[in-house]
């Protein structure tokens, strides 16, 4: 008998959260994309020529979506500012989650969202932070982290950082993710320094970062 399909839904289809959901629907052999939402009227017309056919129920209310009958699993890519509370909610309705990096800035909010999945054991709850998983790490000597994406000349990280928290913060939580990883709970921080500029994207200035 063939192992029964996780039922995926997918919140948030952005620029990235998009490509999660289609890999979700054409790459994961084990799963079936279900369900997605947007509250981007934009993005759900994109969602309806790139979904919809496919037998994906799309939703504007993300309440409403958690709801969607057999559902198992949520997989959210929405704005960082609400990552903590979807999760949190999903984790309500008895879903599994993996959660976009990252939870939050406050550590409060952490400790909250880490304390809703303590009390459901049974569910298989992760913040997605990919860079775990690559095989090139090998034994550590020193920890020095650079981040330096792609160049983007569409300007998308301009208009990102008007309502995340910081590009730089987004980026830098990788390498603070990995430097836990690596140390497990052994690591007593004694200094943190950090740099960062901007060249290219200058309007990132706006939005000091």
């Amino acid at each position: 008998m063939a192992p029964q399909k996780l039922k995926v839904a997918a919140a948030g289809l952005g620029r990235m959260d998009k490509r999660y959901a289609l890999n979700f629907l054409n790459r994961a052999p084990r799963a079936e994309l279900v369900a997605a939402f947007t509250p981007d009227p934009s993005k759900m017309q994109l969602a309806k020529q790139n979904l919809e056919p496919y037998g994906v129920t799309l939703y504007d209310d993300y309440d409403k979506m958690i709801s969607h009958p057999r559902l198992m699993v949520v997989v959210i890519g929405t704005a960082t500012s609400v990552h903590a509370e979807e999760a949190i909610k999903a984790m309500e309705k008895n879903l599994h989650v993996l959660c976009k990096k990252r939870l939050s800035t406050d550590i409060k909010v952490c400790k909250d969202t880490v304390a809703a999945a303590k009390k459901r054991p049974r569910l298989k709850v992760m913040c997605g932070f990919s860079r775990r998983f690559d095989e090139s790490y090998g034994r550590l000597c020193i920890i020095r982290g650079q981040t330096g994406d792609k160049h983007d000349p569409s300007e998308f990280f301009v208009e990102y950082a008007a309502w995340s928290d910081s590009i730089f913060v987004d980026m830098a939580v990788h390498d603070i993710d990995l430097t836990f990883w690596f140390f497990v709970d052994d690591i007593v921080p004694k200094s943190l320094l950090a740099h960062g500029t901007t060249v290219i994207h200058l309007d990132l200035k706006k939005c000091n970062d």
